[in-house]
């Protein structure tokens, strides 16, 4: 890997670091309105919590709709 890409990766690394560590709302991952804690989408008070952290949420809650879902599928066919 010549040097140029290795910069670019590592430049693209921090940036996405960087992108994860910002702090957004806990109800839609949007900035808050400035100077408060409504969230920016949808008006809502709402807690801090790190862009990362609310994507990992985020994910583990749609993995259990899945799971729920697919449930629901076998109970459905077995009946």
């Amino acid at each position: 890997m010549n040097y140029d890409k290795h910069l670019d990766l590592e430049i693209e690394k921090h940036l996405a670091e960087q992108e994860m560590s910002e702090i957004c709302s806990d109800c839609c991952g949007a900035p808050f309105i400035e100077n408060t804690d409504l969230c920016s989408e949808c008006g809502e008070h709402a807690a801090e919590i790190e862009m990362g952290e609310y994507i990992y949420q985020e994910r583990e809650m749609a993995e259990c709709d899945k799971q729920d879902a697919l449930r629901k599928l076998k109970r459905e066919r077995n009946d």
